[in-house]
């Protein structure tokens, strides 16, 4: 009874640390109901947090601006302890957890499994980074077709239709000057055709 009473005093208190398998199981749970790679992170502090009855857990994602909190539990309380969040050599972040009580520090065999979450974790944030940049390019890229298309509308309005606009009217004026002025009216088709050239060295521009 001295027993029972004695785990479930630390059950309450401490969570499942003593049973590290656990706390992976309800982690690997946790990712797989997460629906969105953004809600990944969140379900890791909240599924490290219940578990291990931690005031504060939060994962900070390295970006090009530093790091930013991308999802947290609880509020921070005493000195926390740092992990960073490492794939394939690369630091993608840092699994942030405070302890119980302002006195109190991690055991060896609870670092040992919050180090193996920061590694699972780092394969989440990797592949929420990956996502967002996907994001970001994929905006890019909107974003130059329709300013490209502008372009081409600027080009069509300002330029080319002018252009041949300004041609019709040359020609029709050398037609009327073909009987009375030829020689006046050929010079206006000759300095057409080079018109005329332009207009199209523009068209396969655009093209």
């Amino acid at each position: 009874m001295r027993e029972r009473l004695q785990r479930a005093v630390r059950r309450l208190f401490y969570g499942d640390r003593d049973d590290p398998f656990a706390v992976l199981n309800r982690l690997s749970w946790g990712l797989s109901a997460a629906l969105e790679p953004e809600q990944t992170l969140q379900a890791i502090v909240d599924t490290v947090g219940q578990a291990l009855k931690l005031p504060y857990v939060a994962i900070a994602l390295a970006t090009a601006q530093g790091l930013r909190v991308a999802g947290a539990h609880g509020r921070p309380g005493g000195e926390p302890e740092v992990l960073p969040m490492v794939y394939q050599g690369e630091t993608v972040g840092q699994l942030i957890v405070s302890p119980r009580g302002p006195n109190e520090h991690f055991h060896r065999s609870e670092m040992n499994l919050l180090e193996d979450i920061a590694r699972q974790a780092g394969a989440a944030a990797h592949t929420v980074r990956l996502g967002r940049d996907l994001q970001r390019s994929r905006e890019a890229l909107v974003t130059a077709r329709e300013e490209e298309r502008r372009r081409l509308r600027r080009e069509l309005h300002d330029g080319l239709g002018p252009g041949l606009a300004s041609l019709a009217m040359r020609l029709a004026a050398a037609r009327n000057l073909i009987r009375s002025e030829p020689a006046r009216a050929d010079a206006m088709l000759a300095d057409l055709g080079a018109h005329v050239q332009e207009a199209l060295a523009g068209i396969r521009r655009l093209a």
